[in-house]
């Protein structure tokens, strides 16, 4: 009876405790937005539960989605990624003769993030481009130019593209710098390998068990309603520097330094396309905030395409475009239907000439 009565105060104790902190943390502690956003960002790949190093030929979280397997990207619509882990039909190795294969590699902007995998730019540029072109979309959620290299050196290059059109969006740099403590290079500066114990303890996978989606909802509450529990959860759950890097907003003195690490992983890849003859392309997604003030991205991969002779697509007719609202889905920020139809109808007239004859020396390619 003592021992029971014992466990009821210390928890009776522990419960009045909790309830003065949360009641000190509303009084003194702003609302934990950002660290709300680092809890639900530290698991951003799917299903990340195995794999060693980048060159592991299994399922790796550094590069890829596991092939075949289920996946639901606009949150109702059950579909199936193909071979290698993309949102895209199935890829053969063996091209038809006479095609052109042009490769995409993008994040959820070019993967068609919240609707249907038919509409992402990529399935309708192949529409546009006609018979002649062949377009495989190796693009997914949450990616950066880092990880591009990888990808690019362990997948893509087997399917021998002519052209290989890379597509930043404005958070690639952030992205980069999280990743780059974990990531060892090698003589090509292509990434070698990745350390996934230290990953693994700031990126938890995904939920999967029942349980362990009843604790992922739980949580999501107590972040809703506390005040104490998400600064709580990111100190004890995410390292020093991990956190560091997460929750301070890089001052426009550290773009530089970022964009030289970013610039770095992108002439790597351009490297890579080089040495197996194909041509290098760069292209931007705007968001919404774009047609308010140009992004610091943009700005300097136009000034490195320009520097380096690399075609680059900045889709100026589509930020000229006035009613751009339907061009975005209003509840996630993404492309709608739409904003991938124009994106693509501009891209195509872009990039026809450039995949048709190989030149660097056309007009529309960005190089004047």
């Amino acid at each position: 009876m003592k021992t029971i009565r014992r466990i009821g105060l210390i928890l009776a104790g522990l419960i009045i405790g909790l309830l003065i902190a949360e009641g000190l943390a509303r009084l003194v502690l702003p609302k934990p937005t950002r660290q709300i956003a680092l809890i639900r960002a530290r698991a951003p790949d799917l299903q990340m539960d195995a794999g060693t190093d980048v060159k592991n030929p299994g399922y790796n979280p550094f590069l890829q989605r596991r092939p075949s397997s289920e996946w639901t990207c606009d949150g109702k619509t059950s579909e199936t990624m193909n071979n290698e882990g993309f949102r895209d039909r199935l890829f053969q190795i063996e091209k038809a003769p006479g095609k052109k294969r042009v490769a995409i590699i993008g994040d959820s902007f070019a993967e068609g993030w919240m609707g249907p995998r038919k509409a992402a730019f990529p399935r309708a540029l192949e529409s546009l481009l006609g018979d002649e072109f062949e377009v495989l979309n190796f693009s997914l959620a949450n990616r950066s130019p880092l990880r591009y290299v990888a990808l690019y050196d362990r997948i893509v290059r087997k399917y021998r593209p002519d052209s290989v059109l890379v597509c930043l969006y404005q958070n690639d740099m952030a992205e980069d710098e999280i990743l780059r403590p974990y990531v060892k290079f090698d003589a090509r500066e292509a990434p070698d390998s990745f350390d996934y114990a230290r990953y693994f303890r700031n990126t938890p996978r995904m939920p999967q068990t029942w349980m362990e989606k009843r604790l992922d909802r739980l949580q999501w509450k107590l972040c809703l309603y506390s005040r104490l529990f998400p600064y709580a959860a990111v100190y004890f759950t995410v390292d020093a520097e991990h956190r560091r890097r997460s929750l301070e907003m890089p001052s426009p003195d550290s773009l530089d330094a970022l964009w030289k690490n970013t610039a770095g992983y992108l002439l790597a890849l351009r490297e890579l396309a080089r040495r197996d003859q194909a041509l290098f392309l760069l292209a931007y997604a705007p968001d919404q905030s774009e047609f308010a003030a140009p992004n610091p991205l943009r700005a300097r991969a136009r000034q490195l395409a320009s520097e380096n002779q690399i075609p680059f697509f900045g889709a100026e007719k589509f930020l000229a475009e006035a009613r751009y609202a339907a061009f975005y889905l209003p509840e996630d920020g993404h492309f709608s239907a739409e904003g991938h139809r124009r994106y693509a109808v501009e891209l195509a007239e872009w990039i026809r000439p450039l995949i048709s004859h190989g030149s660097l020396t056309c007009e529309k390619c960005g190089l004047r």
